[in-house]
């Protein structure tokens, strides 16, 4: 077999190189709700993973990136060394794309209804990667190195399989230990009340999920109208916050916010931290600032750090809620401002939260009253953040329980939205409650309700 030239392998880098340009300046071809349900956004999730090596988090970023190549290197490496037919770089691309085409439309069929073309696209390179380990390596005793180099690649694929998966994001953040709780029912209660509450006819919210977590995953407890798409409002920033959180790796890293983005913010009229254009906040503050007070400009700086613009931190957004099977639901914005194509479910919400918990960043955020922002270039002593779900409460317990914390959200056409963590009887649970009439200021409804539903659990 004629080997491959330096002239040809110099095309090949080259090429390598102008697809990661182009994933850097993230060309996208593929937009709206088909392209998040279909992942048809070519290199969005190839983006993802260089901005993560380029942020700071390199062995997330490489590995994950290295997955879909390395799942696909035996397939290269077997097909030339077993094919002759097959010992040119066109036909092994054009096989590896076929089939793994194949596998992502039997599993948008007959799996999880989901498929990324990323996947194609990288999976397409490794297969040429492990062309490549063939041409390069000893052609004499063919079939022992073989059996010695495909049984390292079975090693290798396991490890692709891993670092595509999300699990070694949920095996590398521990579930956050249990908080004490109130485990006594008060005399009295109503059993007809109860059955109120868990038929939905009990309480205001248009929309109420509940579940149950233990060891095993969840349990629902209370469906009312869990499918139903609602505006998560400032629900959204649960996911703006995971998303930086998986992509910033150094929380102290100073984030200046640019002068634009306030104008946006401005004419949105949307709540603010109380961040100045210009100010140079860490990440960590700026996390705190976007889920006690629902900052806007938290969002906006966390997402035009983490990704360069917002909408390509939509994106990664999109793409995430995706992995975590929230199939009804599409962002447009990090924020939460109000948009016919900016939709979830109380039921796709509930299963953030339980995601979302399981990073111990995100669990002490989430359980925050209150919280002070380090000095700044504007605000030498800082600036104290209080929650907008404790604010309003008087107190945190309820009927046997407490609340441990929770994310409120409100526009006109959301309504009072709430994503809530309570324990109760040393059991904790997920809320999430949405549609409740009122203006947000002189009505709690959605805090009411989560107070009955958690205070109905027996």
């Amino acid at each position: 077999m004629k080997k491959t030239s330096p002239k040809t392998a110099a095309y090949i880098l080259l090429a390598l190189f102008a697809l990661y340009l182009i994933v850097l300046v993230k060309i996208t071809i593929f937009q709206g709700e088909r392209a998040r349900a279909l992942n048809l956004v070519p290199l969005a999730t190839i983006a993802e993973y260089s901005l993560s090596i380029w942020r700071g988090n390199v062995i997330i970023g490489i590995s994950n990136l290295m997955g879909n190549l390395i799942i696909f290197f035996p397939f290269g490496y077997i097909c030339a060394s077993l094919f002759p037919a097959m010992r040119k770089l066109a036909r092994i691309m054009a096989a590896a794309f076929v089939f793994s085409l194949a596998i992502e439309i039997c599993q948008y069929i007959f799996a999880c209804g989901s498929a990324d073309i990323d996947d194609v696209i990288l999976n397409s390179l490794g297969g040429l990667a492990g062309f490549g380990i063939y041409a390069l390596g000893p052609k004499k005793s063919a079939h022992k190195k073989a059996i010695l180099i495909s049984a390292l690649m079975i090693v290798l694929v396991c490890t692709g399989l891993y670092a595509r998966s999300d699990y070694g994001f949920i095996l590398n953040h521990s579930a956050p230990a249990e908080m004490p709780g109130q485990n006594t029912d008060p005399p009295g209660r109503s059993e007809a009340a109860e059955n109120s509450v868990f038929s939905g006819a009990g309480i205001a919210s248009t929309q109420a999920f509940l579940i149950r977590l233990d060891q095993d995953g969840s349990e629902i407890i209370l469906d009312k109208g869990g499918n139903e798409r609602i505006y998560p409002a400032s629900m959204t920033k649960i996911m703006t916050a995971v998303v930086a959180l998986e992509h910033i790796k150094n929380l102290d890293v100073k984030i200046s916010l640019d002068e634009k983005l306030f104008a946006t913010i401005r004419a949105a009229d949307s709540s603010v931290a109380g961040f100045l254009p210009g100010e140079k906040v860490r990440a960590l503050d700026l996390l705190y600032g976007l889920m006690l007070p629902s900052g806007a400009e938290c969002a906006m700086g966390l997402a035009e750090y983490t990704a360069w613009s917002e909408s390509a931190f939509v994106d990664l957004m999109n793409e995430k809620a995706g992995r975590l099977g929230m199939n009804d639901t599409h962002f447009t914005n990090a924020v939460g401002l109000h948009d016919q194509n900016h939709y979830s479910t109380a039921k796709d919400i509930a299963a953030l939260v339980e995601y979302a918990i399981k990073n111990d960043v995100f669990y002490r955020i989430f359980t925050a009253e209150k919280y002070s922002a380090g000095p700044t270039n504007l605000h030498a002593d800082g600036i104290i953040f209080y929650s907008t779900l404790f604010s309003k409460m008087k107190r945190a317990t309820f009927a046997g329980g407490v609340i441990l914390g929770g994310k409120t959200g409100y526009t006109g056409e959301a309504g009072q939205c709430l994503a809530s963590l309570a324990e109760k009887n040393g059991e904790r649970f997920i809320l999430v409650t949405c549609g409740a009439p009122g203006d947000n200021q002189t009505q709690i409804l959605h805090i009411e309700d989560a107070r009955k539903i958690f205070g109905a659990i027996r």
